[in-house]
């Protein structure tokens, strides 16, 4: 018999009979899901198993592969966590049994288990000095990154020291997260070497064009197109002129 349910047979001698049933039982029937399917390597797992067939209470045993840590392994539904070395594909099996004298039923569940990516920040160091105030970092190793400050393009400029972070994702979804430090040196204040125009960086001592952010010490007479004179007195808040010179 194939079909699960009570059967009875009726035995008949003369006018005598006598009726004998029995119970058959379904096999346990199991269904093993994972989710998600595919983690990061680190990451977590939630494993279930749903029953059907034989007689309950139920009993389980749950077996994970090598570098996998269960919450539990007697629970229909238990928590997977991958060591941070674990990579590939990895099959959990769960067995079931019944409380009556049905066989065990078994199945199984796969996940695959991803690398990260590797997180990098170039250059190797990086100064800021008076004739280079402002450094680019440049993010790699994935296919989307995130700065500290939610600046989502691999180049980043920065004008201060400290130390700036990255969140770089693969394509595979996983993430890794790189760490770099700006120092400094201390920058007098940027004076003039000469008379000149203003948009001569031989004019300047730090050999460039002033910035907005540096504190300016006019020693000779600089030349600017008068259409510009307003905006530069306004912009350049930090500067001074030193006594007895002519700035122009």
């Amino acid at each position: 018999m194939s079909v699960a349910g009570t059967y009875s047979v009726t035995g008949t001698l003369g006018s005598c009979s006598s009726v004998t049933s029995v119970v058959v039982r379904a096999p346990i029937s199991l269904t093993t899901s994972a989710s998600p399917n595919t983690i990061c390597m680190g990451g977590s797992v939630a494993l279930s198993v749903t029953t059907k067939g034989s007689r309950s209470p139920y009993s389980y045993s749950w077996v994970a592969p090598a570098g996998i840590t269960l919450s539990a392994t007697n629970a229909s539904a238990v928590t997977g966590i991958a060591s941070t070395s674990l990579s590939g594909v990895k099959t959990f099996t769960v067995s079931v049994a019944g409380s009556d004298d049905m066989p065990i039923s078994t199945s199984t569940v796969s996940i695959t288990v991803n690398v990260p990516p590797t997180a990098s920040i170039s250059p190797l160091s990086a100064t800021l000095t008076c004739a280079n105030p402002t450094r680019n970092l440049s993010a790699s190793g994935g296919a989307t990154y995130r700065w500290d400050n939610n600046v989502t393009t691999e180049i980043r400029s920065v004008s201060v020291a400290g130390t700036y972070s990255v969140t770089v994702t693969g394509a595979n979804g996983c993430t890794a997260t790189a760490s770099f430090s700006v120092s400094s040196i201390a920058i007098e204040p940027m004076y003039t070497l000469k008379t000149g125009l203003w948009s001569d960086v031989g004019v300047w001592s730090c050999g460039r064009l002033p910035l907005a952010s540096d504190v300016l010490q006019i020693k000779h007479v600089v030349t600017m197109p008068a259409m510009r004179q307003g905006l530069i007195w306004r912009h350049f808040r930090r500067l001074s002129l030193v006594p007895g010179v002519d700035s122009g």
